[in-house]
């Protein structure tokens, strides 16, 4: 069992290429054979994170625990301690990026779990 303290993760910076911003991310779990992988990931406030892609090799859930996105359209997601929102992308399907003008108001953290590795392809 892993017990996880907020004010304590220690975040390091995402693989580099993946994200258009200065994403962080703390590896709760790691397969170095199958690449494999469950970590906590905070995106910071302000635009678009990454470009629209897929994951080749691997079905890829995510669970954001906090934050806020504002879309264009004036759609607003809020995540919160009772209030959370979950995606699954399965293996090749494209996902991410978000319409232009979509702003994340507040940092958001969440949990990715990648079943394979998370080689990326962008559009």
């Amino acid at each position: 069992m892993i017990k996880v303290n907020g004010e304590e993760v220690k975040w390091k910076d995402a693989p580099k290429g993946h994200y258009l911003t200065d994403v962080k991310e703390h590896i709760l779990w790691k397969n170095e054979k199958t690449g494999a992988m469950l970590a906590l990931r905070k995106l910071p406030k302000g635009d678009i994170h990454e470009a629209v892609h897929k994951h080749p090799d691997a079905n890829h859930w995510m669970f954001l625990l906090t934050g806020e996105v504002v879309y264009p359209d004036g759609r607003k997601i809020t995540v919160s301690e009772n209030d959370y929102f979950f995606l699954l992308a399965p293996k090749g399907e494209m996902h991410g990026g978000g319409p232009k003008g979509t702003q994340f108001t507040q940092d958001v953290i969440g949990l990715w779990f990648f079943d394979g590795p998370q080689t990326k392809i962008s559009e």
